[in-house]
C-alpha cells in the first residue's frame, strides 16, 4: 500500500492522538464537530487523505494516507487548534501550563490492505466498546455513517446528511480509498464492508483466516511434485513448511502473497502460520509493489 508521488513516499498510517493524563477533552457533539472540522482543514492544507476516524472522549483514532513528515505537521496543527478551543471552553485547561494533548502520540505504519481494514473496523467499533453508542454508526463519533452517507446521500436519517457542516466532513472522507480495500467493485465493496464490521471477536476473524489459509496451503502441497503423493497430515504439513522455509525457495513468495491478497492476513499472522520470520514476510509483501 505504498505509492510514489514525486519524490515523496506516500503511505497509510494509523494516527492516535491521546489527551494529556487521560483527561476527557471531547465531551459532546460540539467538541466532535469542531475537532473534525479542524482535522479536515489540516488534512487539506497538507494534502492528506483520511479514511477512518473515531473521536473518543480521551483519544482519537485516524486512518490516513500521506507523507509522514506532513502527517506529523498536520497532527501538530490539529492538537494546537483544538487545544486553543478546549482552553476557552473548559476552565480546567484555562490557566497555567495545562496540556490538552500528550506531547508525543503514536503513528503506526500500515503495510497491507488487511492492516487498513482492521484499523477502519477498530475505529468504527470503538464507540460501541466504550458504551458511547448502542449500535455502530449511530453518532458522529466514528466515520462509519460518513461512509454510508457517501454511498447513500439521500438517507436523511444519517447524521452526516442532516447538517451542512457534517456534510462537509462526510465529503472529506476518502471513500474511494476505503472502498478499494474492501473489494473490486461497488457491490462487493459494500457487502465486504458490512460483513467485516459484523465481526467483533478477533479470535473468530483469525479462525476464519486460518481455515482459509489451511485450504490454500493444502492446495500448494498437492501441487508441488515432491509432496503430491504424500498425505497432508501433521507429519506431511511439517515437512512441507520446513521445505518452504528453505533459503531461496521460489514458492515462498507465491504462498505469502496469496495469503495476504485473498485472505487479507497481516504479516505477523502469515509468519506464524507458515513458521517463517516476520521480517522475511514483510520483505516479500513490500517487494510486491
Amino acid at each position: 500500500m505504498v505509492k510514489e508521488k514525486g519524490d515523496l513516499l506516500m503511505e497509510y498510517y494509523h494516527m492516535i492522538i491521546q489527551s494529556h493524563a487521560g483527561k476527557n477533552i471531547l465531551r459532546d457533539e460540539d467538541d466532535c464537530v469542531f475537532f473534525l472540522q479542524t482535522t479536515k482543514r489540516a488534512f487539506e492544507k497538507y494534502n492528506i487523505r483520511w479514511l477512518a476516524y473515531a473521536v473518543m472522549p480521551t483519544h482519537i483514532h485516524v486512518g490516513a494516507y500521506g507523507e509522514l513528515s506532513l502527517l506529523k505537521k498536520a497532527r501538530h496543527n490539529i492538537c494546537y487548534t483544538y487545544g486553543v478551543f478546549a482552553r476557552k471552553k473548559y476552565p480546567e485547561f484555562a490557566t497555567g501550563r495545562r496540556l490538552v494533548f500528550k506531547e508525543e502520540n503514536e503513528m503506526k505504519f500500515l503495510q497491507t490492505n488487511y492492516d487498513m481494514k482492521r484499523v477502519i473496523r477498530y475505529a468504527h467499533q470503538n464507540p460501541i466498546k466504550k458504551n458511547l453508542e448502542t449500535k455502530i454508526g449511530e453518532s458522529i463519533r466514528s466515520s462509519y455513517s460518513a461512509v454510508l452517507a457517501r454511498w447513500n446521500p439521500k438517507d436523511m436519517q444519517n447524521p452526516f446528511n442532516r447538517y451542512v457542516e457534517l456534510q462537509a466532513i462526510r465529503d472529506a472522507i476518502s471513500v474511494e480509498d476505503v472502498s478499494r480495500v474492501f473489494g473490486r467493485n461497488i457491490n462487493e465493496q459494500k457487502q465486504e464492508y458490512f460483513a467485516f464490521h459484523e465481526i467483533y471477536d478477533e479470535e473468530v476473524c483469525q479462525a476464519k483466516n486460518l481455515e482459509g489459509a489451511e485450504t490454500i496451503l493444502k492446495e500448494f502441497f498437492n501441487t508441488i511434485h515432491a509432496f503430491r503423493e504424500k498425505n497432508f497430515d501433521a507429519k506431511g504439513r511439517k515437512a512441507f513448511l520446513t521445505w518452504l522455509s528453505g533459503r531461496g525457495n521460489p514458492w515462498k513468495a507465491t504462498i505469502v502473497l496469496r495469503l495476504a491478497t485473498e485472505l487479507g492476513m497481516a504479516a505477523g499472522e502469515i509468519a506464524s502460520f507458515l513458521a517463517l520470520g516476520e521480517t522475511t514476510v514483510r520483505r516479500i509483501l513490500k517487494n510486491r509493489h
